[in-house]
């Protein structure tokens, strides 16, 4: 149980140092920026056992920059220090002499980003492009935070070969976002030359300056516009534009076509319904005429009367008048139509 808690605790203590204890060996990382001192500690104690201590870089051996602690030690160190160091100390044992690593320092020397590559401005009459590439090794061990651009017009050159002072503007945004490659910049006077830099910038500071130069267009003029016109007539193909009117043609003839259907539909439906409406009324009339819709017109009509034929008048006249009196009635009848179905009279 004791020997398992022990090797799970060497296992973390080796994830957090990074240390491995079977041989002793201790590994680091250090990322420095440029300009600033570092030691390196070689933190192995001497013994009786050990003759020298020996530091190497990239497999070669380094003979100064060590102190009297045997440490590694670098002033102002540069990008060129740069690289895997190893510390190992030299045995004598009774039997035989061999070697053994202590420690393996990996440096990384922050520096100032390089300049972009492939910086290049494509120009109109009043825009301008900026593109660019940033290669990911010229970037000084540092990630890009943003990018700068500048520019003004191109200085005059004078006869006695000084330069016009023209002073730079920034351009917008003043922070451009590291993942950006390109850059419009708007407002341009046509037949201009223009200088353009850009450069970046990372937590060491701003990297080296690149530079462009670019003219823009000079304005279009009319007989310009018509000389272009009739070069590009000459080459236009004719069988483009009769596939392009049947197109439209064909559609036109499609939507057409389908405006008309709906419409018949739609009348041929009206016509229909009014039929219906026409045989209610005409059903209305003939089985029930006295039909009305309210009560009031209902008790200004007469009420009819049914006449029983086959009687002699002349001898039941008392008779008949009372019994007409009494089968005297108004009628009222409905009819209800569910499509071409009478579904109740």
């Amino acid at each position: 149980m004791k020997s398992n808690f022990a090797v799970v605790a060497v296992f973390i203590l080796k994830l957090l140092f990074d240390v491995d204890f079977v041989n002793s060996l201790i590994r680091r990382d250090y990322s420095v920026i440029a300009g600033k001192n570092l030691t390196i500690p070689c933190e192995k104690k001497s013994d009786n056992e050990t003759i020298s201590v020996l530091w190497t870089r990239d497999g070669n051996i380094i003979n100064s920059n060590m102190n009297d602690e045997n440490s590694l030690v670098f002033i102002e160190i540069t990008s060129n220090d740069t690289g895997l160091y190893k510390c190992s100390i030299l045995k004598n044992s009774s039997s035989q002499s061999y070697q053994e690593e202590i420690v393996h320092a990996r440096v990384k020397v922050k520096t100032r980003p390089s300049a972009v590559s492939s910086f290049r401005a494509r120009a109109t009459t009043i825009i301008a492009v900026l593109i660019w590439e940033v290669w990911r090794n010229r970037t000084g061990n540092s990630p890009i935070t943003d990018f700068t651009a500048e520019m003004r017009r191109q200085p005059d050159i004078f006869p006695n070969n000084t330069e016009e002072e023209v002073e730079w503007t920034r351009l917008d945004p003043s922070h451009i976002t590291p993942n950006a490659r390109q850059l419009e910049v708007y407002h341009l006077k046509p037949n201009t030359s223009y200088q353009f830099r850009i450069w970046a910038n990372n937590e060491v500071g701003s990297g080296e300056i690149k530079l462009t130069t670019a003219r823009t267009k000079a304005p279009t003029e009319e007989k310009d516009l018509i000389m272009r016109i009739l070069e590009d007539a000459k080459e236009f193909d004719t069988r483009i534009w009769i596939l392009a009117v049947a197109i439209v043609m064909g559609t036109l003839l499609i939507l057409t076509i389908g405006t008309s259907v709906i419409l018949w539909k739609e009348c041929r439906e009206y016509s229909e319904d009014e039929s219906d409406k026409d045989l209610v009324q005409n059903m209305h009339v003939i089985l029930n005429p006295g039909f009305c819709d309210d009560d009031e017109q209902l008790r200004l009509l007469s009420p009819l009367k049914t006449h029983f034929y086959g009687y002699s008048t002349h001898h039941h006249h008392h008779h008949n008048d009372d019994y007409e009196k009494d089968m005297t009635f108004s009628r009222k009848m409905s009819i209800f139509f569910t499509g071409n179905t009478i579904k109740r009279i």
